[in-house]
């Protein structure tokens, strides 16, 4: 307690016994595909592009032509004798590699086009030819290598796409799916993703590798934030399993689900290799696939829908709200679906929870929000839904960890009611409840009934905690009758 030695008045700042909950965030992906160890890096931050004119010109005195720098356009050998080889870096100025004494010294390959000698971020000697990476070797003679990615094993956060494209490459035949996957999640709105690269297998003859991905699904678990979590191109059995397990034990995220691609429209278990159930209500499954524009091929592709899917799912939740299902919403960056689907074929497969790709007039939408939850588990039928559940329980549960070893006494149940109850009133609000009051959208019980004297001398308090959660309109329908006119 302060002194106060003199009379007068006293203000004193006193912390709030507890803050407001804030929602957590409800679109961050992980990301799991295969990088071979040979992709082409791009150029990276902080080093240099270059240009190569295939002409060397000299003046009529024979002397190395200046720029409006004064600075030669070509390059001097160690007696100051100019050599037929003209360099320059985007900027226009010379660039040339240099020796220990930091004496020009020009690199050529066998046609005689130039390299420049940089370092790289680690500070590695480099070459740098139309934007790929050369080493030099001991006779400095230019060698071809190719950067390594970004090693296979742990989760990588990635913020952009060009961030990506500095660890894992960019479009090519070693990360095509992976790659394609998340510019896709960026491309409809994704802000933040963590990226898990597993490397091809080097067993022969080769495995194909994510026959299962529960250990590469196991390093997601430290990771927090992730809410959606993806493998594009898993389609068997063993995958879907593995990934609908993952995350309904984490309890805190939603798995994407690529349908199998090869199936026709009236196999349910074909396309859908796992069936339905309780676990199953934290996945959600698309079909077909859509077409991109493959830089690699330079033509259209088909590519799974899962990475493009989850980009949907964030710019739905920024624009509009977890709460509202992402469906017949445009997937940007398709060209088209890989086959179509009529109204007939989708009525067999919704109902099972398959979401359809549709086109429509040549524009692609996702045209189904369920879930795979069975009949028994129908309260969660609906992403949208099992999203937003999930964002409750998270939201509520890091913010009210100030009631942990706090006294249990009428005061604590007091402050949970009402923070509890204060974030409930803005979700209600902010249209994600359904009720035209408040006392009918939720409630939220913390009192000497629900928690009594012996569950009090375990330690505990129990908080009640009701919500009517808005479900999606999935069917629309109007009924229109003929009347006579008077």
């Amino acid at each position: 307690m302060p002194q106060y030695l003199s009379p007068g008045v006293y203000v004193e700042y006193v912390p709030p016994a507890s803050l407001p909950i804030a929602g957590v965030a409800t679109s961050i992906a992980g990301f799991i595909g295969v990088v071979a160890d040979d992709v082409t890096m791009p150029p990276r931050p902080g080093q240099f592009y270059f240009q190569f004119p295939s002409q060397f010109q000299l003046d009529q005195n024979g002397n190395p032509n200046l720029n409006a720098q004064g600075q030669p356009d070509s390059l001097l050998d160690s007696e100051s004798n100019p050599i037929p080889v003209l360099v320059k870096n985007k900027e226009g100025k010379p660039a040339f590699s240099e020796d220990d004494e930091g004496n020009p010294v020009p690199l050529v390959d066998e046609n005689d086009i130039p390299f420049v000698l940089v370092k790289d971020d680690e500070g590695n000697p480099a070459l740098v030819k139309d934007g790929s990476y050369v080493l030099v070797e001991e006779d400095g003679k230019p060698k071809p290598v190719l950067y390594d990615v970004a090693d296979a094993g742990e989760p990588i956060l990635i913020t952009s796409w060009e961030e990506f494209k500095t660890k894992f490459g960019d479009f090519q035949e070693g990360n095509k799916i992976l790659a394609h996957a998340v510019y896709g999640f960026f491309f409809n709105g994704g802000t933040r993703c963590h990226v898990l690269r597993v490397a091809p297998s080097q067993e022969d003859p080769p495995v194909p590798p994510l026959n299962n991905p529960s250990d590469e699904l196991e390093k997601f678990e430290p990771v927090d934030e992730i809410t959606i979590v993806a493998v594009p191109g898993a389609i068997s059995q063993a995958q879907h399993t593995a990934i609908i397990a993952h995350c309904a034990n984490m309890g805190d995220r939603v798995a994407i689900l690529d349908g199998v691609q090869t199936e026709e429209p009236g196999s349910v278990s074909g396309i859908r290799p796992v069936g339905r159930s309780q676990q199953a209500s934290y996945a959600a499954i698309y079909y077909p696939w859509i077409k991109v524009f493959d830089p690699v091929s330079e033509a259209p592709d088909i590519i799974p829908p899962s990475g493009h899917i989850a980009g949907i799912y964030a710019r739905n939740d920024a624009t509009r709200g977890v709460f509202k299902a992402p469906a017949n919403e445009v997937i940007v960056n398709a060209l088209d679906v890989s086959r179509p689907i009529s109204k007939a074929q989708q009525d067999g497969l919704n109902p099972e929870g398959i979401n359809v790709i549709r086109s429509f007039k040549g524009t692609i939408k996702v045209w189904g929000g369920r879930t795979m939850a069975d009949d028994a588990n129908a309260d969660f039928r609906y992403i949208s839904t099992r999203r937003y559940f999930n964002y409750l329980v998270e939201s509520i549960n890091d913010g009210t960890q100030f009631a942990v070893f706090e006294p249990n006494d009428l005061g604590l149940w007091q402050r949970i009611k009402r923070t509890v109850g204060d974030f409930l009133l803005n979700e209600w609000r902010s249209g994600a409840l359904f009720g035209e009051t408040p006392d009918k959208a939720f409630f939220v019980k913390c009192d000497a009934e629900t928690n009594p004297k012996e569950v009090r001398e375990l330690g505990q308090v129990v908080t009640l905690i009701g919500v009517a959660i808005v479900k999606p309109a999935e069917f629309v329908i109007f009924r229109i009758q003929q009347t006579a006119g008077e």
